[in-house]
Protein backbone atom coordinates (compact mmCIF):
# COMPACT_ATOMS: atom_id res chain seq x y z
CA UNK A 1 0.00 0.00 0.00
CA UNK A 2 1.49 3.34 -1.03
CA UNK A 3 2.20 5.85 1.75
CA UNK A 4 -0.31 8.58 0.65
CA UNK A 5 -3.09 6.02 0.25
CA UNK A 6 -2.24 4.40 3.58
CA UNK A 7 -2.34 7.82 5.26
CA UNK A 8 -5.69 8.65 3.65
CA UNK A 9 -7.31 5.36 4.66
CA UNK A 10 -5.90 5.56 8.20
CA UNK A 11 -7.34 9.05 8.59
CA UNK A 12 -10.77 8.47 7.03
CA UNK A 13 -11.39 4.75 7.53
CA UNK A 14 -10.53 4.07 11.16
CA UNK A 15 -12.98 2.18 13.34
CA UNK A 16 -12.77 0.40 16.68
CA UNK A 17 -12.06 -3.28 16.19
CA UNK A 18 -9.48 -5.90 15.44
CA UNK A 19 -6.40 -4.37 13.69
CA UNK A 20 -6.57 -7.22 11.18
CA UNK A 21 -10.15 -6.23 10.47
CA UNK A 22 -9.06 -2.64 9.87
CA UNK A 23 -6.24 -3.75 7.59
CA UNK A 24 -8.57 -6.03 5.64
CA UNK A 25 -11.05 -3.19 5.13
CA UNK A 26 -8.21 -1.10 3.70
CA UNK A 27 -7.02 -3.95 1.47
CA UNK A 28 -10.55 -4.46 0.15
CA UNK A 29 -10.49 -0.88 -1.08
CA UNK A 30 -7.11 -1.45 -2.77
CA UNK A 31 -8.59 -4.50 -4.50
CA UNK A 32 -11.63 -2.46 -5.58
CA UNK A 33 -9.34 0.21 -7.04
CA UNK A 34 -7.49 -2.40 -9.13
CA UNK A 35 -10.85 -3.65 -10.39
CA UNK A 36 -11.87 -0.06 -11.18
CA UNK A 37 -8.80 0.38 -13.39
CA UNK A 38 -9.82 -2.72 -15.38
CA UNK A 39 -13.41 -1.48 -15.56
CA UNK A 40 -12.43 1.99 -16.77
CA UNK A 41 -9.95 0.74 -19.35
CA UNK A 42 -11.71 -2.34 -20.71
CA UNK A 43 -15.36 -2.75 -19.71
CA UNK A 44 -16.28 0.86 -20.43
CA UNK A 45 -15.07 0.46 -24.02
CA UNK A 46 -16.58 -2.97 -24.83
CA UNK A 47 -19.49 -1.38 -26.71
CA UNK A 48 -17.20 1.07 -28.52
CA UNK A 49 -15.03 -1.89 -29.57
CA UNK A 50 -18.07 -3.78 -30.86
CA UNK A 51 -19.29 -0.70 -32.74
CA UNK A 52 -15.83 -0.47 -34.34
CA UNK A 53 -16.44 -3.97 -35.73
CA UNK A 54 -19.86 -3.05 -37.14
CA UNK A 55 -22.20 -4.25 -34.38
CA UNK A 56 -25.85 -3.24 -34.87
CA UNK A 57 -27.92 -1.60 -32.12
CA UNK A 58 -29.52 -4.97 -31.37
CA UNK A 59 -26.12 -6.68 -31.15
CA UNK A 60 -24.87 -3.88 -28.94
CA UNK A 61 -27.83 -4.38 -26.61
CA UNK A 62 -26.75 -7.99 -26.09
CA UNK A 63 -23.38 -6.90 -24.67
CA UNK A 64 -24.83 -5.44 -21.45
CA UNK A 65 -27.90 -7.69 -21.77
CA UNK A 66 -26.06 -11.00 -21.85
CA UNK A 67 -23.68 -9.77 -19.19
CA UNK A 68 -26.68 -9.09 -16.94
CA UNK A 69 -27.96 -12.63 -17.55
CA UNK A 70 -24.47 -13.86 -16.67
CA UNK A 71 -24.59 -11.88 -13.46
CA UNK A 72 -28.09 -13.18 -12.65
CA UNK A 73 -27.12 -16.82 -13.20
CA UNK A 74 -23.86 -16.39 -11.31
CA UNK A 75 -25.63 -14.78 -8.35
CA UNK A 76 -27.97 -17.77 -8.08
CA UNK A 77 -25.14 -20.28 -8.32
CA UNK A 78 -22.63 -18.25 -6.31
CA UNK A 79 -23.84 -19.26 -2.85
CA UNK A 80 -23.74 -22.95 -3.74
CA UNK A 81 -20.32 -22.63 -5.35
CA UNK A 82 -18.76 -20.81 -2.40
CA UNK A 83 -20.31 -23.36 -0.02
CA UNK A 84 -18.80 -26.17 -2.10
CA UNK A 85 -15.35 -24.56 -2.23
CA UNK A 86 -15.57 -23.49 1.42
CA UNK A 87 -13.58 -20.28 0.97
CA UNK A 88 -14.78 -16.92 -0.31
CA UNK A 89 -11.18 -15.81 -0.81
CA UNK A 90 -10.25 -18.83 -2.93
CA UNK A 91 -13.31 -18.40 -5.16
CA UNK A 92 -12.59 -14.68 -5.63
CA UNK A 93 -9.00 -15.43 -6.69
CA UNK A 94 -10.11 -18.05 -9.21
CA UNK A 95 -12.77 -15.84 -10.79
CA UNK A 96 -10.40 -12.86 -10.99
CA UNK A 97 -8.06 -14.89 -13.18
CA UNK A 98 -10.87 -16.12 -15.43
CA UNK A 99 -12.17 -12.60 -16.02
CA UNK A 100 -8.68 -11.32 -16.83
CA UNK A 101 -8.24 -14.02 -19.47
CA UNK A 102 -11.66 -13.21 -20.96
CA UNK A 103 -10.73 -9.54 -21.33
CA UNK A 104 -7.73 -10.63 -23.39
CA UNK A 105 -9.89 -12.99 -25.47
CA UNK A 106 -12.40 -10.20 -26.20
CA UNK A 107 -9.68 -8.28 -27.97
CA UNK A 108 -7.60 -11.00 -29.61
CA UNK A 109 -10.40 -13.29 -30.87
CA UNK A 110 -12.47 -10.36 -32.17
CA UNK A 111 -9.40 -8.90 -33.85
CA UNK A 112 -8.51 -12.21 -35.50
CA UNK A 113 -12.05 -13.03 -36.69
CA UNK A 114 -13.37 -9.52 -37.36
CA UNK A 115 -16.69 -10.44 -35.69
CA UNK A 116 -18.29 -8.48 -32.81
CA UNK A 117 -20.04 -11.73 -31.81
CA UNK A 118 -16.99 -12.69 -29.74
CA UNK A 119 -17.26 -9.51 -27.67
CA UNK A 120 -20.66 -10.70 -26.46
CA UNK A 121 -19.46 -14.26 -25.75
CA UNK A 122 -16.26 -13.54 -23.82
CA UNK A 123 -17.66 -10.53 -22.01
CA UNK A 124 -20.50 -12.79 -20.85
CA UNK A 125 -18.10 -15.51 -19.64
CA UNK A 126 -15.91 -13.00 -17.79
CA UNK A 127 -18.85 -11.32 -16.08
CA UNK A 128 -20.38 -14.70 -15.16
CA UNK A 129 -17.13 -15.92 -13.62
CA UNK A 130 -16.51 -12.70 -11.65
CA UNK A 131 -20.02 -12.68 -10.20
CA UNK A 132 -19.87 -16.25 -8.94
CA UNK A 133 -17.81 -14.76 -6.13
CA UNK A 134 -20.06 -11.73 -5.56
CA UNK A 135 -22.54 -13.04 -2.90
CA UNK A 136 -19.74 -14.50 -0.80
CA UNK A 137 -17.55 -11.44 -1.34
CA UNK A 138 -20.25 -9.01 -0.17
CA UNK A 139 -20.99 -11.09 2.93
CA UNK A 140 -17.22 -11.23 3.57
CA UNK A 141 -16.93 -7.42 3.45
CA UNK A 142 -20.08 -7.15 5.57
CA UNK A 143 -18.32 -9.18 8.30
CA UNK A 144 -15.18 -7.03 8.14
CA UNK A 145 -16.85 -3.59 8.33
CA UNK A 146 -18.99 -2.75 11.43
CA UNK A 147 -22.64 -2.02 10.61
CA UNK A 148 -22.47 1.49 12.09
CA UNK A 149 -19.59 2.34 9.76
CA UNK A 150 -20.86 0.90 6.47
CA UNK A 151 -22.22 4.16 5.08
CA UNK A 152 -18.87 5.90 5.47
CA UNK A 153 -16.94 2.83 4.30
CA UNK A 154 -18.92 2.48 1.08
CA UNK A 155 -18.80 6.23 0.55
CA UNK A 156 -14.99 6.28 0.76
CA UNK A 157 -14.72 3.11 -1.30
CA UNK A 158 -16.94 4.46 -4.08
CA UNK A 159 -15.06 7.75 -4.04
CA UNK A 160 -11.68 6.10 -4.57
CA UNK A 161 -13.08 3.62 -7.08
CA UNK A 162 -14.64 6.51 -8.98
CA UNK A 163 -11.34 8.39 -9.04
CA UNK A 164 -9.53 5.39 -10.53
CA UNK A 165 -12.29 4.83 -13.07
CA UNK A 166 -12.10 8.50 -14.02
CA UNK A 167 -8.35 8.30 -14.60
CA UNK A 168 -8.64 5.01 -16.51
CA UNK A 169 -11.43 6.23 -18.80
CA UNK A 170 -9.54 9.46 -19.51
CA UNK A 171 -6.37 7.51 -20.31
CA UNK A 172 -8.26 5.03 -22.53
CA UNK A 173 -10.04 7.84 -24.39
CA UNK A 174 -6.76 9.62 -25.05
CA UNK A 175 -5.05 6.40 -26.17
CA UNK A 176 -7.87 5.56 -28.60
CA UNK A 177 -8.05 9.10 -29.99
CA UNK A 178 -4.29 9.23 -30.51
CA UNK A 179 -4.21 5.73 -32.03
CA UNK A 180 -7.06 6.61 -34.41
CA UNK A 181 -5.28 9.78 -35.53
CA UNK A 182 -2.28 7.60 -36.43
CA UNK A 183 -4.48 4.99 -38.18
CA UNK A 184 -3.75 2.42 -35.45
CA UNK A 185 -7.19 2.34 -33.83
CA UNK A 186 -7.08 -1.44 -33.24
CA UNK A 187 -3.67 -1.10 -31.59
CA UNK A 188 -5.19 1.44 -29.20
CA UNK A 189 -7.88 -1.04 -28.23
CA UNK A 190 -5.18 -3.69 -27.76
CA UNK A 191 -3.31 -1.47 -25.31
CA UNK A 192 -6.33 -0.69 -23.13
CA UNK A 193 -7.61 -4.29 -23.05
CA UNK A 194 -4.22 -5.78 -22.20
CA UNK A 195 -3.72 -3.15 -19.47
CA UNK A 196 -7.22 -3.92 -18.15
CA UNK A 197 -6.39 -7.61 -17.89
CA UNK A 198 -3.18 -6.83 -15.99
CA UNK A 199 -5.05 -4.66 -13.48
CA UNK A 200 -7.63 -7.41 -12.98
CA UNK A 201 -4.86 -9.88 -12.18
CA UNK A 202 -3.37 -7.39 -9.71
CA UNK A 203 -6.53 -7.75 -7.57
CA UNK A 204 -5.14 -11.09 -6.42
CA UNK A 205 -2.49 -9.58 -4.15
CA UNK A 206 -4.73 -7.54 -1.78
CA UNK A 207 -7.40 -10.26 -1.82
CA UNK A 208 -4.90 -12.92 -0.76
CA UNK A 209 -3.86 -10.86 2.29
CA UNK A 210 -7.34 -10.08 3.61
CA UNK A 211 -8.67 -11.68 6.80
CA UNK A 212 -11.30 -14.33 6.13
CA UNK A 213 -13.44 -16.04 8.73
CA UNK A 214 -14.54 -19.58 8.00
CA UNK A 215 -17.56 -19.57 5.73
CA UNK A 216 -20.61 -21.49 6.85
CA UNK A 217 -24.20 -21.72 5.65
CA UNK A 218 -26.59 -21.79 8.59
CA UNK A 219 -29.70 -23.99 8.63
CA UNK A 220 -31.93 -20.93 8.32
CA UNK A 221 -29.97 -19.74 5.31
CA UNK A 222 -30.13 -23.18 3.77
CA UNK A 223 -33.93 -23.16 4.05
CA UNK A 224 -34.40 -19.75 2.42
CA UNK A 225 -35.33 -20.61 -1.17
CA UNK A 226 -35.42 -18.60 -4.39
CA UNK A 227 -39.13 -19.34 -4.87
CA UNK A 228 -39.75 -18.23 -1.30
CA UNK A 229 -38.00 -14.95 -2.05
CA UNK A 230 -40.15 -14.41 -5.16
CA UNK A 231 -43.37 -15.20 -3.28
CA UNK A 232 -42.59 -12.42 -0.77
CA UNK A 233 -42.04 -9.64 -3.32
CA UNK A 234 -45.50 -8.14 -2.76
CA UNK A 235 -46.04 -9.10 0.89
CA UNK A 236 -42.92 -7.91 2.74
CA UNK A 237 -41.21 -4.56 3.15
CA UNK A 238 -37.96 -5.80 1.61
CA UNK A 239 -39.86 -7.57 -1.18
CA UNK A 240 -41.61 -4.33 -2.18
CA UNK A 241 -38.30 -2.48 -2.10
CA UNK A 242 -36.83 -5.19 -4.34
CA UNK A 243 -39.71 -5.00 -6.80
CA UNK A 244 -39.41 -1.22 -7.00
CA UNK A 245 -35.68 -1.57 -7.63
CA UNK A 246 -36.21 -4.20 -10.35
CA UNK A 247 -38.65 -1.96 -12.21
CA UNK A 248 -36.30 1.01 -12.07
CA UNK A 249 -33.42 -1.16 -13.27
CA UNK A 250 -35.53 -2.23 -16.26
CA UNK A 251 -36.22 1.41 -17.15
CA UNK A 252 -32.54 2.39 -16.77
CA UNK A 253 -31.37 -0.38 -19.06
CA UNK A 254 -33.73 0.50 -21.86
CA UNK A 255 -31.37 3.37 -22.68
CA UNK A 256 -27.96 2.12 -21.46
CA UNK A 257 -26.99 0.10 -24.57
CA UNK A 258 -28.37 2.62 -27.08
CA UNK A 259 -26.71 5.58 -25.37
CA UNK A 260 -23.28 4.54 -26.63
CA UNK A 261 -24.65 4.01 -30.15
CA UNK A 262 -26.37 7.40 -29.92
CA UNK A 263 -23.09 9.12 -29.05
CA UNK A 264 -20.83 7.30 -31.51
CA UNK A 265 -23.18 6.99 -34.50
CA UNK A 266 -26.12 9.40 -34.22
CA UNK A 267 -24.07 12.30 -32.81
CA UNK A 268 -20.78 11.24 -34.41
CA UNK A 269 -18.70 11.91 -31.31
CA UNK A 270 -15.04 10.87 -31.17
CA UNK A 271 -13.55 8.52 -28.60
CA UNK A 272 -12.16 11.35 -26.48
CA UNK A 273 -15.52 13.15 -26.33
CA UNK A 274 -17.17 9.81 -25.56
CA UNK A 275 -14.71 9.18 -22.73
CA UNK A 276 -15.17 12.70 -21.32
CA UNK A 277 -18.93 12.17 -21.06
CA UNK A 278 -18.47 8.80 -19.34
CA UNK A 279 -15.75 10.21 -17.12
CA UNK A 280 -17.91 13.15 -15.99
CA UNK A 281 -20.36 10.79 -14.30
CA UNK A 282 -17.52 8.95 -12.60
CA UNK A 283 -15.97 12.18 -11.32
CA UNK A 284 -19.18 13.33 -9.68
CA UNK A 285 -19.91 9.82 -8.37
CA UNK A 286 -16.61 9.52 -6.53
CA UNK A 287 -16.94 13.05 -5.13
CA UNK A 288 -20.55 12.46 -4.11
CA UNK A 289 -19.87 9.07 -2.51
CA UNK A 290 -18.56 10.65 0.70
CA UNK A 291 -21.42 13.16 0.59
CA UNK A 292 -24.19 10.55 0.53
CA UNK A 293 -22.66 7.92 2.85
CA UNK A 294 -22.92 9.89 6.13
CA UNK A 295 -26.40 11.13 5.12
CA UNK A 296 -27.53 7.50 4.75
CA UNK A 297 -26.20 6.75 8.23
CA UNK A 298 -27.88 9.83 9.69
CA UNK A 299 -31.24 10.12 7.90
CA UNK A 300 -31.75 6.54 6.77
CA UNK A 301 -31.20 4.70 3.52
CA UNK A 302 -34.87 4.86 2.54
CA UNK A 303 -34.86 8.66 2.61
CA UNK A 304 -31.80 8.99 0.36
CA UNK A 305 -33.13 6.28 -1.94
CA UNK A 306 -36.48 8.09 -2.17
CA UNK A 307 -34.94 11.50 -2.84
CA UNK A 308 -32.49 10.34 -5.52
CA UNK A 309 -35.09 8.23 -7.35
CA UNK A 310 -37.30 11.32 -7.77
CA UNK A 311 -34.74 12.79 -10.19
CA UNK A 312 -34.37 9.67 -12.36
CA UNK A 313 -37.09 10.45 -14.97
CA UNK A 314 -35.36 13.66 -16.08
CA UNK A 315 -32.10 12.13 -17.32
CA UNK A 316 -33.43 10.40 -20.47
CA UNK A 317 -34.96 13.71 -21.57
CA UNK A 318 -31.58 15.39 -21.18
CA UNK A 319 -30.19 13.22 -24.00
CA UNK A 320 -32.88 14.64 -26.28
CA UNK A 321 -32.67 18.34 -25.43
CA UNK A 322 -28.96 18.77 -24.63
CA UNK A 323 -27.32 16.93 -27.53
CA UNK A 324 -26.65 19.96 -29.73
CA UNK A 325 -23.45 20.65 -27.80
CA UNK A 326 -21.63 17.64 -26.35
CA UNK A 327 -20.25 19.47 -23.23
CA UNK A 328 -23.88 19.75 -22.08
CA UNK A 329 -24.08 15.95 -22.18
CA UNK A 330 -20.95 15.87 -20.02
CA UNK A 331 -22.76 18.15 -17.54
CA UNK A 332 -25.78 15.83 -17.65
CA UNK A 333 -23.49 12.90 -16.90
CA UNK A 334 -21.93 14.90 -14.05
CA UNK A 335 -25.32 15.42 -12.39
CA UNK A 336 -26.28 11.82 -13.12
CA UNK A 337 -23.18 10.52 -11.34
CA UNK A 338 -24.01 12.60 -8.27
CA UNK A 339 -27.55 11.23 -8.10
CA UNK A 340 -26.59 7.63 -8.89
CA UNK A 341 -23.96 7.65 -6.13
CA UNK A 342 -26.66 8.33 -3.55
CA UNK A 343 -29.04 5.84 -5.16
CA UNK A 344 -26.40 3.08 -5.23
CA UNK A 345 -25.09 3.58 -1.68
CA UNK A 346 -28.55 3.82 -0.13
CA UNK A 347 -29.91 0.76 -1.97
CA UNK A 348 -26.91 -1.40 -1.02
CA UNK A 349 -27.07 -0.35 2.63
CA UNK A 350 -30.85 -0.84 2.73
CA UNK A 351 -30.29 -4.51 1.92
CA UNK A 352 -27.73 -4.84 4.72
CA UNK A 353 -30.09 -3.12 7.18
CA UNK A 354 -33.16 -5.14 6.26
CA UNK A 355 -31.95 -8.70 5.76
CA UNK A 356 -30.94 -11.06 8.57
CA UNK A 357 -27.23 -11.82 8.63
CA UNK A 358 -27.71 -15.56 8.19
CA UNK A 359 -29.83 -15.00 5.07
CA UNK A 360 -27.66 -12.24 3.57
CA UNK A 361 -25.55 -14.24 1.06
CA UNK A 362 -28.60 -15.94 -0.43
CA UNK A 363 -30.76 -12.83 -0.42
CA UNK A 364 -28.01 -10.86 -2.18
CA UNK A 365 -27.76 -13.58 -4.81
CA UNK A 366 -31.55 -13.72 -5.30
CA UNK A 367 -31.88 -9.94 -5.38
CA UNK A 368 -29.05 -9.51 -7.87
CA UNK A 369 -30.30 -12.38 -10.03
CA UNK A 370 -33.73 -10.79 -10.46
CA UNK A 371 -32.30 -7.28 -10.71
CA UNK A 372 -29.98 -8.33 -13.50
CA UNK A 373 -32.73 -10.24 -15.25
CA UNK A 374 -34.67 -6.97 -15.30
CA UNK A 375 -31.56 -5.27 -16.68
CA UNK A 376 -31.28 -7.90 -19.42
CA UNK A 377 -34.94 -7.45 -20.38
CA UNK A 378 -34.51 -3.68 -20.53
CA UNK A 379 -31.30 -3.86 -22.59
CA UNK A 380 -32.64 -6.31 -25.15
CA UNK A 381 -35.98 -4.51 -25.45
CA UNK A 382 -34.13 -1.22 -25.97
CA UNK A 383 -31.97 -2.82 -28.66
CA UNK A 384 -35.00 -4.46 -30.31
CA UNK A 385 -36.89 -1.16 -30.44
CA UNK A 386 -33.78 0.53 -31.86
CA UNK A 387 -33.55 -2.10 -34.61
CA UNK A 388 -37.18 -1.46 -35.61
CA UNK A 389 -36.87 2.33 -35.82
CA UNK A 390 -36.36 3.96 -39.23
CA UNK A 391 -32.74 4.90 -39.99
CA UNK A 392 -33.64 8.41 -41.14
CA UNK A 393 -34.20 10.87 -38.31
CA UNK A 394 -37.71 12.31 -37.94
CA UNK A 395 -36.89 15.88 -38.91
CA UNK A 396 -40.04 17.57 -37.61
CA UNK A 397 -39.08 16.49 -34.08
CA UNK A 398 -35.39 17.22 -34.61
CA UNK A 399 -34.44 13.57 -34.05
CA UNK A 400 -30.99 12.39 -35.08
CA UNK A 401 -30.35 9.44 -37.44
CA UNK A 402 -31.73 6.12 -36.05
CA UNK A 403 -34.38 7.99 -33.94
CA UNK A 404 -33.02 6.66 -30.65
CA UNK A 405 -34.68 9.60 -28.88
CA UNK A 406 -37.91 7.57 -28.92
CA UNK A 407 -36.32 5.06 -26.53
CA UNK A 408 -35.31 7.87 -24.17
CA UNK A 409 -38.93 9.08 -24.10
CA UNK A 410 -40.24 5.57 -23.37
CA UNK A 411 -37.75 5.17 -20.50
CA UNK A 412 -38.80 8.53 -19.03
CA UNK A 413 -42.50 7.61 -19.08
CA UNK A 414 -41.86 4.22 -17.46
CA UNK A 415 -39.80 5.82 -14.66
CA UNK A 416 -42.58 8.31 -13.91
CA UNK A 417 -45.17 5.53 -13.70
CA UNK A 418 -42.94 3.46 -11.40
CA UNK A 419 -42.53 6.40 -9.03
CA UNK A 420 -46.25 7.17 -9.01
CA UNK A 421 -47.38 3.63 -8.19
CA UNK A 422 -44.55 2.22 -6.06
CA UNK A 423 -42.57 4.96 -4.32
CA UNK A 424 -44.20 4.64 -0.87
CA UNK A 425 -44.64 0.87 -0.87
CA UNK A 426 -41.76 0.27 1.58
CA UNK A 427 -40.27 2.09 4.56
CA UNK A 428 -37.19 2.74 6.68
CA UNK A 429 -36.19 -0.08 9.05
CA UNK A 430 -33.84 1.83 11.39
CA UNK A 431 -34.37 4.58 13.93
CA UNK A 432 -32.96 7.68 12.26
CA UNK A 433 -33.07 11.46 12.54
CA UNK A 434 -35.83 13.40 10.84
CA UNK A 435 -34.60 14.27 7.37
CA UNK A 436 -34.41 17.75 5.86
CA UNK A 437 -36.29 18.49 2.65
CA UNK A 438 -35.38 16.91 -0.68
CA UNK A 439 -34.36 20.35 -1.96
CA UNK A 440 -31.88 20.71 0.90
CA UNK A 441 -30.35 17.29 0.23
CA UNK A 442 -30.22 17.68 -3.56
CA UNK A 443 -29.50 21.38 -4.09
CA UNK A 444 -28.91 23.64 -1.09
CA UNK A 445 -26.39 21.56 0.83
CA UNK A 446 -24.38 20.46 -2.26
CA UNK A 447 -24.32 24.08 -3.47
CA UNK A 448 -23.19 25.22 -0.02
CA UNK A 449 -20.45 22.59 0.03
CA UNK A 450 -19.22 23.72 -3.39
CA UNK A 451 -19.18 27.37 -2.33
CA UNK A 452 -17.34 26.60 0.92
CA UNK A 453 -14.81 24.45 -0.94
CA UNK A 454 -14.20 27.27 -3.44
CA UNK A 455 -13.76 29.80 -0.63
CA UNK A 456 -11.26 27.56 1.15
CA UNK A 457 -9.03 27.09 -1.92
CA UNK A 458 -6.99 30.34 -1.51
CA UNK A 459 -6.36 29.53 2.14
CA UNK A 460 -5.20 26.00 1.32
CA UNK A 461 -2.88 27.32 -1.39
CA UNK A 462 -1.42 29.90 1.02
CA UNK A 463 -0.98 27.23 3.70
CA UNK A 464 0.81 24.95 1.23
CA UNK A 465 3.25 27.73 0.29
CA UNK A 466 3.90 28.55 3.97
CA UNK A 467 4.65 24.88 4.71
CA UNK A 468 7.17 24.78 1.85
CA UNK A 469 8.91 27.85 3.26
Amino acid sequence: MTAPLHTYLTKHLSFDGDPQQQRSANLSIIEAMCWAAMFGLAENFMIAFAVRYGASALQVSFIPGMSQIGIAAAQLLGVSVVAYIGSRKKLALITNNIQAVCVLFVFFITWLTGSAFWVIIFFFIGIFAANLASPGYLSWINEIVPSSFRGRYWGIRLRLVGFIQFAAVLAAGWILSYAKSKNHEIGGFGIIFIAGAIFRLSCNYPLSRMLENKYSSSPMSAGFSFLGFISRLRTTNFGRFSLFNFLLTFSFNLVIPVTAVFMLRSLGLGYFQYSIIIMSGMVSAFIAATYWGPLCDRYGNYRIYFVTSLIMPFFPLGWIFLNQWWPLLACLSLVGGFIMAGFTISSANYIFDTVKKENLPKVISYFNALNNTAAFAGSVLGGLIASLLPSQGIMRFGFKPHNLEIIFIISCIIRILILIFNQHSFKEVRSVEKSPSAAWLLFYRPAGNIIMAAISIPGKIRQAFEQKK
